[in-house]
């Protein structure tokens, strides 16, 4: 019948077997969750790249998130973490992505957003409340979320785990995970009405990391066109978070199994996951983090932007106002690297738009604007949160998911009934300051 064209995508065909979605708040949305994108990385797969889907019989229904990645417990984190209490379900088996769409028929080809999450490498979930993907629903955009392997399961490198790759390399197994799931998406996206041509990645702290990673790393060609970087500095010129060399990694994880009392690689990957993630990821005085491989990163992140070796894409690039507080000199770092960033962009004639959100969060502690508070304002989830927002909080986070939006679909943020959202220009450089007075700032240095 004529009515039907126009229903919901309810069902959709995948790498591994049809999939069945349940409705969002909104019936004539689908929410698809928990579709896995790689094998369980556990038993053997520990410490092993992502491998295939494993096919599953008849219709898989996904109306449960997964499992999230084993991690501390992050309940006493009176931001982040008050939100998602109690806290989910952990396992290794946690390779699973979400999927929200307004589409009716998988010819629309869809602008499609897929999000990052962020939490130092060591805590997340694609999940966690605030990431929702309805509000780009009612832009008509589909959204991706995804859960990836953190701390020292997704980190980890060592000798023994590099004698017995076939690439003789270790570590960056959560950095893999991402890849995969950006895969997943190219390959699988148009199941959902949307269009693989179009992806827009983004991320906020250790996930705008991953953004700035995939746009220099050679194994992200294709995987997306866009990218938007959130309270994000870890790959700027001046940081000291590029990525350390394979070597180095390895002895790290050596002084990781002799901290755990492990005498060797079989003794290591008898420990439950439990035994993995403690004190945020971090053991001996260092957290793990993505390294230099050979294979996913070739060379320093700032040499391959500066150079013009990264990824032919544009950008929507920012930070908050205080940034957990951090002094001075620090925020100062943080700018600055936005704007490195942003000159090497046009240098290549491509364009990049800057932003600082600096609307105060209403919390008893009086936090600000912290690092990443932008994220409930992005996703339009503030009704989801405990904090009491007001009636200029939804404004801003309409103004928001419009401005966003638009990036996706366009690749420029701008559209009727907002404030102009200038592209940086050197000779004229400006940020749009988020906040209740929209609007462009000139920027000091």
């Amino acid at each position: 019948m004529e009515y039907e064209k126009h229903l919901p995508i309810r069902e959709a065909a995948v790498e591994g077997g049809r999939v069945r979605g349940i409705r969002g708040n909104n019936p004539g949305y689908t929410v698809f969750k928990g579709i896995p994108y790689a094998a369980p990385p556990v038993g053997e797969l520990r410490w092993r790249r992502p491998r295939p889907v494993i096919p599953w019989e008849g219709v898989r229904v996904c109306d449960r998130f997964g499992p999230i990645a084993p991690q501390p417990n992050t309940d006493g984190d009176m931001m982040f973490g008050r939100d998602n209490y109690p806290p989910l379900e952990q396992s290794e088996d946690c390779l699973y992505l979400n999927v929200w769409t307004p589409a009716w028929s998988t010819a629309q080809k869809l602008p499609v957003f897929v999000s990052i999450h962020g939490g130092a490498f060591a805590v997340g979930a694609g999940s966690w409340t605030y990431f929702d993907g309805e509000a780009y629903c009612r832009q008509g955009v589909v959204s991706v979320t995804f859960n990836y392997r953190l701390g020292a399961l997704g980190y980890l490198a060592h000798p023994e785990l590099s004698a017995r790759d076939e690439l003789g390399i270790s570590g960056n197994y959560g950095f893999y995970d991402q890849l995969a799931a950006l895969k997943w998406v190219r390959e699988n996206i148009s199941a959902f009405g949307g269009d693989p041509d179009n992806v827009t990645i983004a991320g906020q702290s250790a996930g705008a990391g991953t953004v700035l990673a995939m746009t220099v790393s050679p194994l992200a060609e294709g995987l997306f066109k866009k990218g938007i970087v959130q309270s994000g500095f870890i790959l700027g010129q001046h940081s000291n978070c590029n990525p350390p060399a394979l070597r180095e990694g390895e002895e790290y994880g050596v002084q990781f199994m002799r901290e755990l009392g492990c005498a060797s690689l079989d003794e290591l990957l008898a420990l439950p996951p439990e035994k993995l993630c403690f004190d945020e990821g971090m053991m001996v005085g260092r957290p793990f983090l993505p390294l230099s491989d050979g294979r996913a990163f070739t060379e320093g992140f700032y040499a391959t932007l500066s150079a013009g070796r990264h990824r032919n894409a544009t950008f929507l690039y920012g930070n908050t106002s205080e940034e957990m507080c951090m002094d001075p000199l620090h925020r100062k770092l943080m700018l600055d690297d936005a704007i490195a960033f942003a000159r090497l962009q046009e240098a290549l004639g491509r364009r990049t738009w800057l932003y600082c959100f600096s609307r105060r969060l209403p919390t008893p502690d009086n936090v600000g604007a912290a690092h990443a508070a932008e994220l409930w304002y992005e996703y339009g989830t503030l009704n989801r949160s405990w904090m009491p927002f007001n009636g200029s909080d939804y404004q801003l986070s309409l103004n928001m998911v419009t401005y966003w939006a638009n990036f996706m679909k366009h690749g420029d943020p701008n559209g009727d009934g907002l404030p102009r959202w200038r592209a940086y220009d050197s000779g004229d450089p400006q940020f749009m300051e988020l906040n209740d007075n929209l609007g462009m700032r000139r920027l000091t240095q």
